[in-house]
């Protein structure tokens, strides 16, 4: 009832992120080594590619495909060498190659790893869905219901300096996002932050090809990041694991899809705060003192001064704060308490309280103070001046002053964004 805002003075750190949310592992369907009745359908830009032969199937939950009439269709060259047991790819400036049963690759001789090997079945190079998404450079989705892989030309969402984030990558941050924040009925809410979550990974990718020689994501948070992510995704289907991992089949979402989201924010926040100094922290303290007083205070409410004094007059004649609290307090946040708020951040109150409880004498109660709420009798049991070497006082500080400094370097650097 008295407070005028909330403050982050003290509290722990939030799960929404900052600033960036992208995902590499292969497309998957559901988790089984059996193939469905269902055959695999694969489209090139809503058309469908025919497979004359071996047709695309499911080994140790990964979509195999053969590699050489997709490629072609593609307008790639495809080669095959039996001595090395190397396939090579190539048009234009790309060229890649990838021999049997290693989960490596050479693209334009730099190496790309395989979440699963190519092989051979049926005499016809097999290869992971997503190899042709990273290596050949295409969009490429799984649709679960219809057990459709679509492969599409990509289409460049924003490039800064020499780093490009492709439309698809941006699609799948957002699916990602949706995931964790909304699940898979949450895709209308979402799309309000379309734009955002696009250049939200713009942003953390330009970051990360710059700076990741500098700036390391720990273990620990990200651990700490994924273990938030499965409380809160958990807690939407009431700890049922089975049914999250329903979820995720649905939306087409992997582990690996979240845990590249979560990366790319924690990289733009640990980026952030490697420019902030001690210096700023300092300032912000200095600047927002009030924000780091705590006090004890007990409070009874009433509706006139004449009230006010009346109870006023029971307290000196010995009567406890307590027990005149919960007879004659109108504030439904404290009567019951006894008029208490312990240990709260006395910035959050409404002008007038606030003034008294950082001027009256601890431990005695003062004159009737008028707030738009009626009339408060106050006794402050404690004041605190919480310092910057306080650990949670910093990291409260740091908190937002990574939120401030997040945008300000971000519309430095989008200055340089080209479509």
């Amino acid at each position: 009832m008295l407070k005028r805002k909330s403050m982050a003075l003290l509290l722990a750190a939030a799960l929404l992120p900052t600033g960036a949310y992208t995902a590499t592992e292969a497309l998957a369907a559901p988790k089984q080594t059996v193939v469905q009745t269902q055959p695999i359908q694969v489209q090139y830009n809503g058309k469908g590619l025919a497979f004359p032969d071996q047709k695309p199937l499911i080994r140790n939950s990964r979509t195999l495909v053969p590699i050489r009439p997709i490629a072609e269709s593609l307008g790639f060259k495809v080669t095959w060498n039996n001595t090395t047991r190397t396939v090579s790819i190539s048009k234009g400036v790309t060229n890649v190659q990838l021999v049997i049963d290693k989960a490596t690759a050479k693209k334009n001789n730099e190496s790309l790893t395989l979440d699963a090997p190519a092989t051979i079945v049926n005499q016809r190079t097999m290869v992971p869905v997503r190899f042709i998404a990273e290596a050949l450079n295409y969009a490429v989705n799984w649709d679960n219901t219809t057990r459709t892989v679509k492969i599409a030309d990509r289409q460049v969402y924003g490039r800064i300096d020499n780093v490009v984030v492709y439309q698809d990558e941006a699609d799948k941050q957002l699916k990602a996002f949706t995931f964790i924040f909304f699940g898979s009925k949450g895709s209308t809410v979402a799309d309000l932050y379309k734009s955002k979550v696009a250049d939200d990974t713009l942003f953390g990718r330009y970051l990360i090809a710059k700076y990741s020689d500098k700036v390391k994501v720990s273990t620990k948070v990200m651990d700490e990041m994924m273990a938030l992510v499965n409380e809160r995704t958990l807690d939407r289907h009431n700890g049922d694991a089975a049914a999250l991992k329903r979820e995720m089949q649905t939306m087409g979402i992997t582990e690996q899809d979240v845990r590249d989201f979560a990366y790319l924010d924690l990289f733009t926040t640990e980026y952030v705060r490697s420019q902030i100094t001690d210096a700023e922290i300092s300032a912000y303290h200095a600047a927002h003192k009030e924000d780091f007083i705590t006090s004890s205070v007990r409070h009874i409410l009433v509706d006139t001064e004449e009230q006010a004094k009346a109870a006023i007059a029971r307290l000196n004649k010995g009567e406890k704060f307590a027990d005149l609290a919960k007879e004659l307090s109108t504030d439904p946040g404290s009567k019951d308490n006894g008029g208490l708020y312990e240990n709260a951040v006395v910035s959050q109150w409404v002008p007038e309280f606030k003034n008294a409880v950082l001027t009256q004498t601890i431990g005695q109660v003062g004159q009737p103070v008028k707030s738009q709420f009626g009339y408060h009798i106050i006794l402050v049991e404690n004041r605190v001046e919480h310092q910057v070497s306080n650990e949670r006082v910093r990291e409260a500080i740091m908190r937002e002053l990574v939120e401030a400094k997040t945008k300000e370097v971000r519309e430095e650097i989008f200055k340089k964004k080209t479509k």
